[in-house]
């Protein structure tokens, strides 16, 4: 997989988690968040873009953030993104993938939200 491929061909998803690699990169390099422990850091920056109105930037910014650990470098989470968009996985299964894959196996869960039993009418 070739994460340089021309642009004008990705998918929005992959766009959208270039684009949010990008902003956590250049906030990283200009240093207008303390990087010393750099999930704090990237909510703040979620935090900033949400309250400027970016908030679909900040959803991004923020599966970085939860998707991190300090043994996974972060370009290999925007790798692992930009496979899963161009896999064609829905933008929730490649902002979310863990969260989405517990899920899958619940028979209750679809597209619609948790079904379960009817509701017995009043009265009865």
């Amino acid at each position: 997989m070739n994460p340089l491929l021309d642009i004008r061909e990705a998918a929005f998803t992959e766009v959208l988690a270039r684009v949010s690699y990008r902003l956590i990169e250049r906030d990283y390099y200009y240093g207008s968040h303390d990087y010393r422990d750099p999930a704090l850091a990237m909510m703040v920056l979620a935090q900033e873009y949400q309250l400027t109105g970016f908030s679909v930037m900040a959803c991004w910014i923020r599966a970085y953030c939860v998707q991190w650990s300090p043994l996974t470098k972060i370009d290999y989470l925007r790798r692992e993104m930009i496979r899963r968009a161009r896999s064609g996985m829905t933008w929730r299964r490649v902002v979310y993938p863990a969260y989405k894959a517990y899920r899958w196996s619940d028979p209750r869960v679809t597209n619609r939200g948790v079904t379960g039993s009817p509701r017995k009418p009043r009265g009865q």
